[in-house]
């Protein structure tokens, strides 16, 4: 325990640190933010047995080695990756750490024209665990972060760019393909969201709706797309990408509870949030949100059924970054100094939260850190 806490409390005040400084000196900016993703890439790559999926990616690289082929078909990318890192003779850590470098190096890259959410980073990256989505749907995460990088492009009306990071993310999870038509969705900058009401009664009707879709047979409607999509094998196993340790609450315990919470302080502010940036950033802020905010009611309404949460960590994924902007903004308005006492103590109690299930489930081993036998 002790250990966990000063690694990750560590890379937490690395990133914030080095965030800080990249906004006071954006002359130095690359070098503050490359030694923030050296050392997340660092602790990554040499961490062990951290997270639900690390015994199967480290048995698939293993079989590399020994010269066997993949058990599945993988993406192109991360096939020729692995192949490459294999052949070469690399071990195992650096295998880790090259996925870790690929989705902090594009997450920083996403965000580099938005500068000011970088010391916040490192700190709603941990406590959310969305790590933890990074440490095991590593494949689908980096996808994750193209998606998040191509959203700069549906604000510059890039097609061709959007494409390309689409393409990029294909590399390594096919599900992103799905993303192409929210394009033409979003591309018009509008703001689908305004009314707080409107947006707390669309919570509601996701909260509601939980406790009904359960009862439709979407293993099996959903069958064909889970093979398609490269979900196959998560379905059978049953695997929780959202957060690893939360096996044992799939419906609305405190977790589920305190992440409503959050969302419903963001929520309330984000009109204001949207006033308080300046003009140039305003109709980027508008398309991150509407991708949030979906996501909110999506995740609210699916996330007890497996397969469809798993497509939604393209929504849930960037929940934290939404969570960058709103410290950022709290932060920079002193008359809600309370709400960013609450927000924090909210981030912290879930944090605290999904340790404490961890430890009754019997999962501690996947969220807490342990260094490789050198």
């Amino acid at each position: 325990m002790i250990q966990s806490i000063l690694v990750y409390g560590f890379l937490v005040v690395i990133m914030s640190f080095c965030g800080q400084l990249a906004v006071s000196d954006k002359r130095k900016a690359l070098f503050y933010i490359s030694v923030s993703i050296f050392f997340f890439t660092l602790f990554s790559g040499i961490r062990f047995q951290v997270g639900v999926d690390y015994p199967s990616y480290l048995d698939e690289y293993l079989k590399l080695q020994q010269g066997y082929a993949f058990s599945r078909d993988f993406e192109l990318g991360f096939t020729a990756l692995s192949k490459f890192l294999a052949n070469a003779g690399f071990s195992y850590p650096y295998y880790f750490a090259l996925w870790a470098f690929l989705q902090i190096s594009v997450m920083y890259c996403a965000l580099r024209k938005h500068k000011e959410v970088y010391p916040y980073i490192g700190i709603t990256l941990f406590l959310t665990l969305a790590v933890l989505m990074w440490f095991n749907g590593i494949r689908q995460c980096i996808a994750v972060m193209f998606w998040l990088c191509s959203l700069q492009y549906i604000d510059k009306k890039s097609f061709f760019k959007f494409i390309l990071c689409i393409l990029g993310g294909y590399l390594f999870h096919k599900s992103i393909i799905v993303l192409l038509l929210l394009y033409f969705l979003l591309v018009n900058g509008k703001d689908y969201f305004k009314s707080i009401k409107f947006q707390y009664v669309l919570v509601a009707a996701g909260v509601c709706l939980s406790f009904f879709l359960t009862i439709i047979d979407f293993d099996g409607l959903l069958n064909q797309y889970a093979l398609v999509f490269g979900y196959g094998k998560n379905m059978d196993l049953e695997e929780n990408i959202g957060i690893a340790l939360a096996e044992g609450e799939r419906g609305w315990g405190p977790r589920r509870i305190l992440m409503l919470i959050i969302n419903l302080i963001v929520i309330k502010y984000s009109a204001e949030m949207k006033e308080f940036l300046p003009d140039r950033d305003k109709r980027y802020f508008t398309i991150l949100y509407n991708v949030y905010f979906i996501g909110v009611v999506l995740v609210a309404m699916f996330f007890k059924i497996h397969i469809i949460s798993r497509f939604l960590l393209y929504f849930e994924g960037l929940q934290f970054v939404m969570y960058a902007f709103f410290l950022y903004y709290i932060s920079k308005v002193k008359k809600h100094y309370i709400v960013k006492l609450i927000f924090m103590l909210m981030l912290l109690l879930y944090f605290i939260a999904n340790l404490y299930a961890s430890f009754i489930s019997g999962n501690e081993d996947k969220l807490l850190y342990n260094f490789i036998s050198f």
